[in-house]
């Protein structure tokens, strides 16, 4: 199985980007420079979807959303 998450990177008053996931709201992090952000973001995801896993829930389906969407995040199915 094959998900595609959109990842919503915003500019930080303080300095680098932060990147949040509508469909996941436990998905929020920053990096100094968009490539950091970028894979902190898809780590930040696999942790969030495997705590999903963890607890029994089901993973969100993504959504199609429109927005400030500057990336797409390819997720293949996870075991623990």
């Amino acid at each position: 199985m094959h998900y595609s998450y959109c990842a919503h990177f915003e500019q930080d008053p303080n300095g680098g980007f932060l990147v949040t996931f509508t469909d996941v709201p436990e998905t929020i992090m920053h990096g100094e420079t968009m490539v950091q952000a970028k894979a902190n973001a898809v780590e930040a995801l696999g942790l969030a979807l495997r705590g999903y896993l963890a607890d029994d829930r089901d993973i969100p389906m993504p959504s199609t959303k429109a927005g400030k969407v500057l990336s797409i995040f390819p997720l293949k199915s996870m075991t623990l």
